[in-house]
């Protein structure tokens, strides 16, 4: 043995995290129409999925033992895997479960049929199916969350307490290595300025945080650990199908972009010209430098942002001056984060979404002018010393993605 050499320390188990996220959840069921990426990010601990991402966008399988393409899609088998009941993830599980799907997950637009017990087969296109598999894929018992507590991920949802937390437990039944925490406390919280005040007091752990101006100095003068991506999170305007699409055009002309780009987003991201950006140097390329065409602008208009995100309330302001200096009359809302959508009297929502690799903006987006990308926008989550392994993840998987690989060193 060399000289510095030695055994790798085993990584300690056991205690408790508690980790504070921006709003709350309508649902905890992914597949429900109201699902949000809150609720994503909540059911990853509980709901294997075939493939899922990692950081950098890569998928790694998860459920799925092999994939093979076939001729019309592809078969796909599965690990031995099991509920925490003990009864075995089936086929029928995967069928039921992709049945419920509607877009972006990666199941949505395929026939799913059942082979046998542990093999189903897709019909459909893929350039990359491992991608697609990964996106979104949730398997829940029967397709749906059962009424007792069941999970086939590192943690069971012991308990749910609307308006403050979720508590998970470690799934002892988990059939790969099972989480080295023994609880996950997922604490909802109303603002940036709580979610940083709460760490710098460590009433919590860790916390996944909206990116905002200067946030990296804020943290690094509070001594908090953190960890940035630049990858598939973005902020745009989301328009209300009341507007006709010249409005939302007229609208579109009216925002200023260079000016978010120099006074709110600085170095921490970029503008971006897809509602989908991704990593790398034409990450932010897209189609929206094209002609919009013909454009007229409302009398008025509401102007929604998600209560508590910082840079997206700045971003109404200065939205709301330009459209207020063209002479609009502009109602300005502030909403809970689960519960943001564009006013429906003809208005516009400003949003923070996430993304995954493989989404191109929809034809039918492009035609109707739904939304106006503004910019693409780091992904952070920061937390005190004591604890290991929290990494930022900026794609659908949310900031638990590999909390099962989170370990507490110092209570």
């Amino acid at each position: 043995m060399g000289v510095g050499e030695g055994r790798r320390q085993p990584v300690p188990r056991g205690g408790t995290v508690t980790f504070g996220v921006l709003g709350e959840a309508r649902t905890l069921d992914p597949y429900d129409p109201d699902a949000s990426e809150l609720t994503y990010a909540l059911a990853r601990p509980v709901w294997p999925s075939l493939y899922r991402l990692g950081p950098d966008g890569t998928p790694e399988p998860y459920l799925a033992r092999s994939l093979v393409p076939t001729d019309k899609g592809a078969r796909l088998t599965l690990e031995a895997a099991r509920w925490s009941n003990g009864r075995p993830i089936r086929s029928q599980d995967v069928v039921a479960s992709a049945a419920r799907a509607n877009p972006p997950s990666g199941f949505a637009g395929l026939g799913v049929r059942r082979v046998d017990r542990s093999t189903v087969e897709f019909r459909g296109r893929a350039t990359d199916w491992e991608r697609r598999l990964a996106r979104l894929t949730f398997v829940l018992p029967k397709g749906r969350p059962p009424s007792s507590a069941i999970s086939g991920g590192p943690f069971i949802l012991e308990s749910y307490e609307p308006g403050f937390q979720a508590v998970y437990a470690r799934n002892t039944n988990f059939w790969r290595p099972t989480s080295n925490v023994d609880y996950l406390k997922v604490r909802f919280v109303d603002s940036l300025g709580l979610l940083l005040g709460l760490l710098e007091q460590k009433k919590l752990d860790a916390a996944g945080l909206p990116s905002s101006i200067n946030l990296d100095e804020r943290l690094e003068q509070s001594d908090l650990q953190f960890d940035d991506a630049l990858g598939w999170e973005s902020l745009r305007i989301e328009f209300s199908t009341a507007l006709p699409r010249a409005e939302r055009v007229g609208l579109a002309r009216l925002i200023d972009r260079s000016e978010i780009e120099a006074f709110f987003i600085r170095e921490d991201g970029r503008l971006t010209n897809t509602t989908r950006p991704g990593p790398g140097a034409a990450g932010a390329d897209g189609p929206w430098s094209r002609s919009w065409g013909p454009s007229s602008v409302p009398s008025s208009v509401g102007l929604a942002a998600p209560f508590g995100d910082e840079l997206a309330q700045m971003l109404q302001r200065a939205i709301f001056e330009r459209l207020d200096g063209a002479g609009l009359d502009v109602d300005t809302l502030l909403v809970a984060s689960s519960g943001l959508d564009p006013p429906p009297d003809g208005g516009a929502v400003i949003v923070r979404a996430s993304g995954a690799p493989g989404l191109r903006d929809g034809r039918s987006a492009l035609r109707a002018f739904e939304a106006l990308p503004l910019a693409q926008v780091e992904t952070i989550v920061a937390w005190n010393e004591g604890l290991e392994g929290v990494r930022a993840n900026p794609t659908f998987e949310g900031p638990l993605w590999n909390a099962e690989d989170w370990f507490v060193t110092s209570p």
